[in-house]
């Protein structure tokens, strides 16, 4: 007993130089960039003329997920020099993932600086895809390739926008070459399994499968598969899905919902409105889940309660058709 208690403390005093060990890393790489940016900026101080100091300042900003502060520094380091491309691209890339519309001003500098510019095509390439202009998103998605053939990113675009077009055959090419490039990443398996849910249902699965394995914390393929079951009124094997859904991520709204419906398609209304409650309260903007928790207190007799919910999907979406109907069958 008394060597296992001697043990016992060993491993304590081994876990806690690790906690320490690892906390002290963390520390000590935050105080490093701390530093890093108190350094320069008293350099700026010293130089406020010298632009890549800002460009430098920004970069560390970045890294630290600070954009607000990066995006203000890039700018002032394009203002100080307005002949490097990559100060541009930068600014346009937080400016772009900001939602900022200054982005478009500055990818397209940054072109004019360096045609060959990969980031910025992307960028302009994605602004086209969002705006339905698929020949100029092929077009600097085409240039992207030309300069990179193996870009995951060109690949993966280009299979949205085939998507997009109704083009299945050319989006999976465009997709499963996106995959080959990076395996690692989940979002061409995706794609390929929601377009080949209603043609190829095994093949379906075995991607979406494997989107999950690629990122577990991503439970969206097991919803698709989940819905796929769902199509072909197969309750049993939809409700299982779903469950992995909540069993991996429980605050997962779209899983709670689901069940939802299936349970009013079996009649178990009081279950089903358990699960709309769920799905709210993870998602307090979901329409539809508010609209059908309506609906089954409207089947169950509880007509103030359903009017609630009607009216709830209404503030968050006015246009909703459903709750529009439910209010006028209701108010009769």
């Amino acid at each position: 007993m008394k060597n296992k208690h001697v043990l016992f403390i060993w491993l304590l005093f081994f876990v806690a130089i690790a906690f320490f060990a690892c906390s002290g890393n963390t520390a000590n790489k935050k105080n490093a960039e701390n530093e890093e940016i108190a350094d320069l900026t008293s350099k700026i101080k010293v130089k406020p003329s010298d632009a890549l100091l800002y460009f430098s300042r920004a970069e560390v900003y970045h890294g630290l997920h600070k954009d607000s502060l990066a995006v203000l520094d890039y700018i002032q380091a394009v203002e100080l020099d307005s002949t490097k491309a990559k100060y541009y691209s930068a600014a346009a890339n937080v400016l772009f993932n900001m939602k900022d519309v200054r982005s478009i001003t500055y990818i397209n500098k940054a072109l004019q600086l360096n045609p060959n510019d990969i980031t910025a095509h992307l960028k302009i390439a994605t602004i086209h895809f969002y705006s339905k202009n698929y020949p100029d998103a092929f077009k600097s998605i085409n240039t992207v390739l030309r300069n990179d053939v193996y870009n995951y990113d060109a690949y993966f675009l280009k299979g949205m926008c085939y998507k997009d077009m109704g083009d299945t055959v050319s989006a999976t090419s465009s997709f499963q070459t996106a995959a080959r490039i990076n395996p690692e990443n989940p979002d061409p398996y995706l794609q390929l399994g929601l377009i080949l849910a209603n043609t190829d249902e095994k093949q379906a699965k075995l991607y979406l499968e494997s989107a999950f394995k690629a990122d577990t914390n991503n439970v969206e393929p097991l919803n698709a598969i989940g819905l796929i079951y769902q199509g072909k009124k197969d309750n049993a094997a939809a409700k299982k899905e779903f469950i992995r859904c909540i069993n991996a991520k429980p605050g997962f709204a779209k899983a709670y919902y689901n069940i939802g419906c299936i349970l009013i398609d079996e009649d178990s209304l009081p279950k089903a409105q358990r699960q709309f409650d769920i799905a709210v309260k993870h998602e307090p903007q979901y329409v539809e889940a508010f609209f059908n928790r309506g609906l089954c207190k409207e089947m169950q007799k509880d007509i103030a309660g359903a009017l609630q919910d009607y009216e709830q999907a209404l503030l968050l979406n006015p246009d909703f058709k459903l709750a529009i109907d439910g209010k006028k069958r209701l108010r009769k």
